[in-house]
C-alpha cells in the first residue's frame, strides 16, 4: 500500500460502520492503492437522487449524507440509502416482465428467475442495514413471487399458504429455491460483517451497534449469538468470521420448513422424499441437451405435483367414485397403471440406451405375463446382473408407516420386495440382482444409486467415455430425474 494512500484507506476504515457499507473493507484492505478516481475520488460521486429532496448540484466538498457505490449505498443519510433499496428492487420490474414472454420456455424462464434474479438484490442485503433495506426485499420478494405465479399457472387467490412457503424454500429442503429476501436480509447483513470484522476499528459507532441489533430481532429461532457490542470483537478472529450467513439462513429454512410439517404421516413422507437425491435435479436441469428439455405442460405438472396440488383442475369426482386429493392421480387403480407403465417403459429404455451406448453388455427384456422376468440383464465386469426398475409412492398408505419416518423408506421396502421376488431367479442363474427404485418425487433409491456410482467409473465408448466419473453419474442421475419429471401428466 503506497504512503499517499494509507491516510485515506485509515480514515475509510474509521469511518465505513458509521456510513453503513463495511464489506467495501474487503476490496480496500486487499488492494495496492494508488491514487485514482476509484478509491481516491469519493467526492467526485454525485448525492443519490431522493424524492425527498431537489436533485444534487455538483459541490467540492462532500456532505457524506447519501452516495452511490459499487452497487449500493454509502453515507449518513439512511432515508436516502433506503430509497435507493427500493428503486433498485423496482428496477427488477423489466426482468421479471421479459421472463413471462410466451415464447420463453417455462423451464428456462423458472431457472433464470432461480439463479440470476435472486443473487442480483442479495448483494443489497449485504450491504445495507435491514432497517433500510427490509422494505425493498418485500417489493422484490412479491415481485419475484408474482414472476413465479406466471411461469407456473398458479392462482394465488386459490394456493394454499404452505405452497407458497414451499416456494420460498431451497431445493435441498423441498422448495423451489425463491428464498423470500426478507427472511435472510438479516442473515446477509450480519453475515458481512462478521467477514469483515479483521478489518473494522474498535470501538463501533453507536449506530452500528443498533444495526447489529435490530438485525438479530428478524433471526429464526436458534442458538444465541454474541451481543452487539460483542459481535465484532468475536468475529476478529478468521476462524470464526467465516459461514456465519450460510449458518443463519439455514436456521431461517429449518424454521420455514417445520411449519410446514403438519404432523400427518403423508406430509412428512412427501417432503422427506423431496430432500434426498435426485428429487430436486429437474428444476436445477439447464436445458442443453435434449434428454434435459421439459415441454411447458410437462414442467408445470410436475412443480405442481411437488407442491401437492392437483396436476389439473378437477370439478368432478374420479372414476373410482373418490374424491381427487394431491395423491389420487399416484394411488388411484384406475389411474396410476398407464401412467405407471408409461413412465416406466421411458425410465428403462434411456437406462438402457445409456449403458448400450457406453460400451456395457445389456439387454432389454420382453415383459411376461406373471411378472417373473427382470427388465434388463447386464454383464459388469464379466459377471451377470439382472436389473429390475420400479417406481414407487411414498404417500401411498401401504408404504406411510416407512416412508415418514426414513429416508428413502418407501424405496427401500420396494427394493426389499424386488429381492425376495428375484432371489430364486438369480440364484439359478448365478446372478447378481439390482433392484433400481425411484420415488415418485424423483429421489433414487440406494441400490440404484450405487449402481449408477458403479457404471460411471466404468464408461468405455460414446460420447461421456472421456469425462470423469463424478459428472458421468451427475449427467444420467439428471437424464432420469428429467425424463421422470416428463412423464408425470
Amino acid at each position: 500500500m503506497s504512503t499517499t494512500s494509507a491516510p485515506l484507506v485509515r480514515s475509510i476504515r474509521s469511518r465505513l460502520p458509521s456510513l453503513g457499507f463495511v464489506p467495501l473493507l474487503l476490496p480496500l484492505a486487499s488492494t495496492s492503492l494508488n491514487p485514482s478516481p476509484l478509491y481516491c475520488g469519493l467526492p467526485l460521486l454525485a448525492p443519490l437522487p431522493s424524492p425527498l429532496s431537489p436533485s444534487p448540484r455538483p459541490s467540492a466538498s462532500p456532505s457524506f449524507k447519501a452516495w452511490p457505490l459499487l452497487g449500493s449505498a454509502v453515507g449518513l443519510d439512511g432515508g436516502q440509502r433506503a430509497c435507493f433499496a427500493r428503486e433498485k428492487a423496482r428496477s427488477h420490474a423489466t426482468l421479471f416482465q421479459t421472463l413471462l414472454h410466451p415464447l420463453l420456455p417455462a423451464q428456462v424462464a423458472f431457472l433464470l428467475l432461480r439463479i440470476s434474479a435472486h443473487p442480483r438484490f442479495l448483494f443489497l442485503c449485504r450491504t445495507l442495514a435491514p432497517a433500510l433495506s427490509l422494505s425493498a426485499c418485500g417489493i422484490f420478494d412479491e415481485m419475484m413471487l408474482q414472476c413465479a405465479g406466471g411461469i407456473l399457472r398458479l392462482d394465488f387467490n386459490s394456493l394454499p399458504q404452505a405452497a407458497i412457503t414451499q416456494l420460498r424454500l431451497p431445493l435441498r429442503s423441498g422448495g423451489f429455491g425463491l428464498r423470500a429476501l426478507v427472511h435472510i436480509a438479516p442473515a446477509a447483513f450480519l453475515g458481512s460483517l462478521a467477514a469483515a470484522a479483521p478489518l473494522l476499528l474498535l470501538p463501533l459507532p453507536p449506530a452500528t451497534l443498533y444495526d447489529i441489533h435490530h438485525a438479530m430481532t428478524f433471526l429464526a429461532p436458534g442458538p444465541s449469538l454474541p451481543s452487539p457490542s460483542d459481535f465484532i470483537p468475536f468475529h476478529q478472529d478468521q476462524a470464526t468470521s467465516q459461514g456465519l450467513q450460510r449458518a443463519l439462513t439455514d436456521r431461517a429454512d429449518r424454521f420455514l420448513l417445520s411449519s410446514l410439517n403438519d404432523h400427518s404421516p403423508s406430509s412428512s413422507a412427501h417432503f422427506l422424499s423431496l430432500q434426498q437425491h435426485g428429487a430436486s435435479l429437474w428444476l436445477s436441469a439447464v436445458p442443453t441437451r435434449p434428454e434435459f428439455c421439459l415441454t411447458d405442460d410437462d414442467f408445470r405438472t410436475a412443480a405442481r405435483l411437488r407442491l401437492r396440488l392437483p396436476p389439473f383442475r378437477i370439478l368432478t369426482p374420479c372414476a373410482c367414485g373418490a374424491q381427487f386429493t394431491p395423491d389420487h392421480p399416484l394411488t388411484c387403480r384406475l389411474l396410476r397403471r398407464r401412467s405407471i407403465t408409461r413412465r416406466h417403459d421411458n425410465l428403462l429404455t434411456l437406462l438402457h440406451s445409456f449403458l448400450h451406448t457406453s460400451g456395457f453388455s445389456s439387454r432389454l427384456e420382453c415383459r411376461e405375463a406373471d411378472g417373473m422376468r427382470p427388465d434388463l440383464r447386464l454383464i459388469l465386469d464379466g459377471s451377470p446382473v439382472l436389473l429390475d426398475l420400479s417406481i414407487t409412492h411414498p404417500c401411498s398408505p401401504s408404504f406411510l408407516p416407512l416412508s415418514a419416518n426414513r429416508r428413502l423408506g418407501a424405496a427401500a421396502q420396494r427394493e426389499h420386495i424386488k429381492r425376495l421376488k428375484y432371489a430364486e431367479l438369480a440364484a439359478v442363474e448365478h446372478a447378481s440382482f439390482v433392484p433400481f427404485v425411484l420415488e415418485s418425487s424423483g429421489a433414487v433409491g440406494d441400490d440404484a444409486t450405487k449402481l449408477i456410482q458403479f457404471v460411471s467409473t466404468r464408461v468405455r465408448s460414446g460420447e461421456l467415455a472421456d469425462l470423469p466419473p463424478l459428472a458421468v453419474a451427475n449427467y444420467l442421475t439428471r437424464a432420469l430425474a428429467v425424463c421422470f419429471a416428463a412423464m408425470r401428466r
